[in-house]
């Protein structure tokens, strides 16, 4: 299951989104600058009313220490990044080092795995060569998918009504890109776990 909009599925605009964020920014940067530029200059050709001229040159420095606007990097591109061939949803996946879990999302590349949260930040890479088995499990609070490679295995629960759907697509998406030999993970989980 790819997160990949077709374009009858893509979203409509919004009003006023002619430019991207980023643009309009830089935009307002510009105005922002030239207009203090101006208040700057036309205050003292006409030799009067200096405050204007000071009240300029804050917002010509305003213009210039702003930031940039901070791209915003969306699922497709971080998935042209990484070289995925498929990014699923991760359910919620807990470092073996935390009791918290995060919202993961699972990126899947025919050389990794990598398990990023929302904000796009690294949680876990699993070398796609090294997978061992992997198995989407049903239980009694969920489900769950667990990966196995080398010495270590992750899980990652679903809960919800659509968690069997969510987990079988990402036990899917692992089954296209694992060696062709690696079995699926023995029904490990009791019922009552």
């Amino acid at each position: 299951m790819t997160t990949t909009p077709s374009p009858a599925h893509s979203q409509p605009q919004q009003a006023g989104a002619s430019f991207p964020r980023k643009s309009r920014w830089m935009l307002f940067r510009i105005f922002l600058g030239l207009g203090g530029a101006a208040l700057v200059l036309l205050p003292i050709a006409s030799g009067n009313n200096y405050i204007l001229s000071i009240a300029g040159l804050v917002m010509f420095i305003v213009a210039i220490l702003l930031f940039p606007a901070k791209p915003r990097v969306t699922l497709e591109e971080k998935a042209r990044e990484l070289g995925a061939l498929a990014a699923v949803d991760g359910g919620r996946y807990r470092s073996p080092d935390s009791s918290s879990s995060a919202r993961a999302q699972l990126f899947v590349a025919s050389d990794q795995i990598s398990v990023l949260d929302a904000k796009f930040r690294v949680l876990l890479e699993i070398p796609t060569p090294e997978i061992t088995s992997f198995l989407a499990v049903q239980a009694e609070r969920g489900w769950f998918l667990e990966v196995l490679w080398g010495t270590h295995a992750a899980e990652f629960s679903y809960r919800g009504d659509s968690a069997e759907r969510l987990a079988r697509a990402a036990e899917n998406a692992l089954r296209n890109v694992t060696p062709a030999g690696a079995p699926v993970a023995p029904h490990r989980r009791a019922a009552g776990a």
